[in-house]
């Protein structure tokens, strides 16, 4: 028998626990062939999901909501699949045993979908100016048939062909740009192993100031006619590496270091080597004066080492994420503006933390009982987390908590 406990006020009657999936199979290399339609809001794509076989297994189930899907192959051979609008069965010919290696091609069509790729403006029907994708946690399986969950990590291969008039940006290196049919395709390709929720590309017009931090490199996009905003958001971009860098005694993990600005976005998105910001953060030097970019550059920095790099098995570690990248954006505060500026910052976290406590629930910090992952994005995860692990730090020292 295992004994959950619940907190206060955070659990309604119908919610269940959620354990790791525990797939029967690793996913070794998705490729993505897709093309955006900006006039009609829609997607088609091609997907390759290749994967080895950790179990016997007769069924092979990818997440794939609200889609057409319109072929599926099995290592180049037509196969028997059944398609309910939220899960994809693949049913295997004979059993596939451990080790062995099998390649699942779909074509597919999205139209309109209603999470994850994101036609701007939102509210329209008119063709789209600007596209990008939003996966965390669990939402690009609106617009790609594939494992959707934190505990598998796969390299990656994307080709997108958009308008010409588009640039294109997606995780890891530009491997190839092209004219094809009076449109650009954009080939991106990723040798570093995510989960899929990190896979992510956006699509408008854009300027881009580049740079490089040792062999990395920088890229700062914005819509067009934001270039003189960049310094005074992005300019500490190459010392934030190096300190966290230096305080993990990791280097930074990906070849390349995006950060885009886009529209009607919210917050900002860790996705692995490309982060999506809201364009918000852009401000003038008369803002400057009492605004600054740095604690969202810097959280979502600090993720490419807490989240991409090292991620949650499930939703109920979000912690290891979170937590963490809270109190690497306050350690960073602490090593450019000093001791008193990372106090504060504490102290609003703690006040964050009891506002949520005293006027909505409790939870333990790792919570199995929910009802969408959305639910644990909350100031549990974020400040209360962060203020426990520096409370760690401050009992073992902050060379143990380093070494560890």
């Amino acid at each position: 028998m295992r004994w959950l406990k619940i907190g206060r006020d955070f659990v309604y009657p119908e919610y269940k626990p959620k354990w790791p999936r525990n797939s029967p199979y690793s996913l070794d290399k998705v490729l993505l062939d897709i093309e955006v339609d900006f006039e009609n809001r829609s997607l088609k794509g091609k997907a390759i999901n290749r994967l080895t076989v950790l179990r016997k297994i007769d069924v092979i189930e990818f997440d794939a909501v609200d889609m057409s899907i319109e072929k599926v192959l099995l290592n180049n051979s037509n196969i028997d699949y059944d398609y309910d609008g939220n899960v994809l069965k693949i049913f295997l010919p004979k059993e596939a045993d451990r080790g062995e290696k099998l390649e699942v091609d779909i074509e597919y069509y999205v139209e309109k979908p209603k999470m994850g790729l994101w036609f701007i403006p939102i509210d329209s029907d008119e063709p789209a100016i600007q596209v990008w994708t939003q996966g965390e946690p669990e939402d690009n399986r609106y617009w790609i048939p594939t494992y959707d969950y934190p505990d598998n990590k796969t390299l990656l291969e994307i080709s997108i062909t958009c308008p010409s008039w588009a640039k294109v940006f997606s995780n890891g290196v530009l491997v190839d740009k092209r004219m094809l049919n009076g449109k650009t395709v954009w080939k991106y390709r990723l040798d570093n192993a995510i989960p899929t929720y990190l896979i992510a590309f956006a699509a408008g017009k854009f300027s881009i100031i580049e740079e490089k931090y040792r062999n990395i490199l920088l890229q700062y996009v914005v819509p067009e006619g934001r270039e003189r905003d960049v310094k005074r958001s992005f300019s500490k971009t190459s010392q934030m590496i190096k300190f966290f860098e230096e305080f993990t005694g990791v280097e930074y993990p990906y070849p390349k270091y995006t950060q885009i600005c886009l529209s009607e976005y919210g917050g900002g998105m860790e996705n692995a080597s490309i982060t999506f910001l809201t364009d918000y953060t852009l401000h003038d030097e008369k803002a400057h004066m009492d605004f600054r970019s740095e604690p969202l550059v810097s959280h979502e920095l600090s993720h490419q080492w807490f989240g991409d790099l090292v991620t949650c098995l499930d939703w109920s570690h979000l912690w290891l994420n979170e937590s963490f990248a809270t109190l690497m954006a306050a350690l960073w505060r602490r090593h450019d503006l000093g001791e008193n500026e990372f106090i504060y910052n504490l102290l609003n976290m703690l006040d964050s933390y009891l506002s949520e406590y005293s006027s909505r629930y409790s939870r333990p910090i790792v919570m199995r009982i929910y009802g969408d992952p959305e639910e644990m994005f909350d100031a549990h995860s974020y400040p209360k987390g962060a203020l426990i692990l520096w409370t760690l730090m401050s009992i073992i020292g902050e060379e143990c908590f380093r070494n560890a």
